[in-house]
């Protein structure tokens, strides 16, 4: 009873010196973005391209070949509460274009618990849904905006599931 005691004392000794439990991913470069300054990298869907040449920080994730319909990721490191960066976002879609707010939703997506804010606006000629979801981690807000045209036949439902399935924020 004592040698087996011994056998996994030893066992566990080199499981945490050489890092056996819970083996998480450290190398993200071979994901389809990946920049460890800002602590974050995702995959793309199938078929869609990542652009991250945006001189104001958004990275646009866009059917390859096409302009729209697209997502945008920007990460938000300001110190305020929920309600507080919720409410900017409002005031600054309204001073944009106009009384827009649709809905406000609490929705799990992609596995991640996020606030859903939808607001609608003609551009263009074009009836817009605007869709920003807030993902807060690591004392940072994490906002992925898609833009639909439904007139186009636009929708991202499954491609911001998927992407935000693959967003790791690297802490």
């Amino acid at each position: 009873m004592r040698k087996i005691a011994l056998i996994l004392a030893f066992i566990s000794f080199i499981c945490l010196a050489a890092g056996c439990a819970g083996q998480e991913q450290t190398d993200y470069s071979s994901m389809d973005y990946y920049d460890p300054e800002a602590g974050f990298a995702f995959n793309a869907p199938e078929g869609f391209t990542v652009d991250a040449q945006d001189p104001d920080g958004y990275i646009y994730v866009y059917a390859t070949g096409k302009a729209v319909p697209y997502i945008m990721i920007r990460k938000y490191e300001i110190s305020t509460s929920l309600d507080d960066f919720k409410a900017q976002l409002k005031r600054s879609m309204a001073d944009t274009f106009g009384n827009c707010f649709d809905e406000e939703q609490h929705n799990n997506i992609g596995g991640k618990k996020v606030l859903v804010l939808k607001f609608a606006y003609r551009l263009d000629g074009y009836d817009i849904l605007d869709t920003r979801c807030i993902y807060e981690k690591g004392g940072a807000f994490y906002v992925f905006t898609t833009k639909e045209a439904a007139a186009l036949g636009h929708n991202l439902n499954a491609e911001l599931d998927y992407l935000m399935k693959n967003f790791i924020v690297i802490e």
